[in-house]
């Protein structure tokens, strides 16, 4: 919660938070029985953020990645927030 802004904190629901169970490492694809949905990990908020492509019907699910409400959330704790962003856009080449 810390690092909202205070403006918006109380419009962001949080009663799921911390239930989710994240996939093992390394998890490329969504492990289920609907539709081949393909795991883009990268670093536009922190170290294992992702998006999803699913790949029959061509939509990409980046959530809050692109939002028009909320301002993007970088990982301020990386080396260079802002070049991880837009790596994460597609505007420059992610780090290696």
């Amino acid at each position: 919660m810390e690092h909202l802004p205070p403006e918006i904190v109380d419009e962001v629901p949080l009663d799921l938070f911390g239930i989710l169970t994240a996939l093992p490492t390394g998890t490329t694809r969504l492990p289920w029985d609907g539709p081949s949905v393909r795991i883009l990990e990268h670093r536009a908020h922190s170290v294992g953020h992702a998006a999803l492509l699913v790949e029959d019907s061509r939509v990409l699910v980046a959530g809050d990645m692109l939002s028009d409400v909320l301002v993007p959330m970088l990982d301020l704790d990386g080396d260079d927030p802002v070049g991880d962003y837009l790596a994460a856009l597609g505007e420059r080449p992610a780090r290696t």
